[in-house]
């Protein structure tokens, strides 16, 4: 899927994107006609009425229309939190349906999937326009299932494992902060604040590296106290509880398993 830019003229964001916007999450549409992405693209951004949305996806691509710090006005629920504070994404060609939604609809997922990833949003910040105005929308989505749907985006972020070993290197690398895990535990959120001891403050580094290299070399070691968090948070929204902490290939691991 190709993904690209058409936006509204800035002279018209007076009309369409008034207000400066932080997003909390992403508002799911159905089209309700047969218009190609760029077709409602350029309709929105062309026209009189105040109406807009952020992205419209298609079976080939997604055109972003207005910028994603401005609000669009398409969630029905004036200046609450819908219009004001989540991107709207319209799927297209869910009047007719067939192959071309189906195919819209999971080019949708993957634009989602890709925007909770670089967000670092959970699968809760994805709303539908009914949840804010009670419009029956997006119609199509909805009658096909919602869950459905959402298990879609799961997909396209990835198959989750039934648990998840932490190596303690990375508990050290982010204690004290928020950041999110690379390479083999990418699939990690972690909490802010959250305390990631892998042994006591009180022990060196002399100690450690000694410590480490005597597991190493196959002699019997029993591992200091460790305080992982109890409970993590998956980019997919899912929980993990801790399972246990183990050791693997001569490092200390924190298991979690999916809840």
């Amino acid at each position: 899927m190709t993904i690209r830019e058409n936006l509204v003229a800035p002279s018209k964001y007076a009309l369409k994107c008034p207000h400066a916007m932080t997003p909390i999450g992403l508002c799911i549409h159905n089209t309700f006609n047969d218009a190609s992405a760029i077709n409602e693209n350029a309709y929105m951004i062309s026209n009189a009425s105040q109406t807009s949305f952020h992205y419209a996806v298609d079976d080939k691509e997604a055109v972003l229309g207005i910028p994603l710090d401005r609000n669009g006005w398409h969630a029905g629920d004036g200046n609450g939190d819908g219009n004001r504070k989540h991107i709207g994404i319209e799927i297209c060609y869910s009047k007719s349906g067939g192959d071309r939604f189906t195919k819209a609809e999971e080019n949708a997922t993957e634009l989602i999937a890709k925007i909770l990833t670089e967000r670092k949003w959970g699968i809760e910040v994805i709303k539908t326009h009914k949840s804010f105005s009670g419009k029956n929308c997006p119609h199509r989505t909805l009658d096909l299932g919602w869950d459905r749907f959402i298990n879609m985006v799961k997909g396209k972020m990835g198959t989750m494992p039934e648990t998840i070993n932490v190596p303690i290197a990375d508990w050290e690398k982010v204690r004290g902060n928020s950041e999110t895990l690379d390479q083999t535990t990418d699939l990690l959120a972690l909490p802010r604040n959250s305390k990631f001891v892998a042994v006591k403050e009180a022990v060196d580094k002399k100690s450690r590296d000694s410590f480490n290299r005597g597991f190493a070399a196959g002699k019997e070691a029993t591992p200091t106290p460790v305080e992982p968090p109890e409970e993590i948070t998956l980019k997919s929204g899912r929980k993990a509880g801790l399972n246990g902490v183990t050791w693997s290939e001569g490092k200390l691991s924190g298991n979690y398993k999916l809840l």
